[in-house]
């Protein structure tokens, strides 16, 4: 049933007596809200200090507007999350809206898994979706000891080629 003022007629008959009237309802509707990303995932990953973009999708699934739908995050400490919209003004029954959440992992993150927690508000509806990121650390500093580890052992090499056991 869609919202809105519906009359109902009663009519009571007894005996000899009978009497009617008109009853109003008023349906106002159900409110229901999605937060997701466009495939469905609650994954990504990042590299420490660097920035992701996620895309996020709001969907109206209720049967009446929702208005006034805020966005924030909870994340780890030394983290950040940015949207490009911080609020949707309106969504029609069964109308989405795309945005775009940049997570931003702090410098001082420990190769692992994380969880950041991004909700979409009303007064009247809300969801949450909590995204498991996978941070990796640079491989820079890696590559930078092995090639430490080989300069040493050719300068050993190039040292006991050139002198000998002695």
């Amino acid at each position: 049933m869609k919202s809105g003022k519906y009359n109902i007629k009663i009519r009571a008959n007894s005996g000899n007596t009978s009497d009617q009237a008109t009853l109003e309802t008023v349906i106002k509707g159900k409110y229901n809200l999605v937060l997701t990303t466009p495939t469905g995932w609650l994954s990504t990953g990042v590299t420490a200090g660097e920035t992701q973009d996620v895309k996020l999708v709001i969907k109206n699934t209720g049967t009446v507007p929702i208005r006034d739908i805020k966005l924030n995050s909870s994340s780890p400490t030394d983290w950040s999350v940015k949207f490009d919209h911080q609020k949707i003004d309106k969504l029609a029954p069964g109308e989405t809206s795309q945005l775009v959440a940049t997570i931003k992992a702090s410098e001082k993150a420990i190769a692992g898994d994380y969880q950041v927690k991004m909700n979409a508000e009303t007064p009247d509806a809300s969801s949450h979706a909590t995204f498991r990121v996978t941070v990796k650390k640079s491989v820079m500093w890696g590559s930078l000891g092995i090639f430490f580890i080989i300069l040493v052992i050719g300068g050993i090499s190039y040292l006991v080629r050139k002198y000998g056991r002695r």
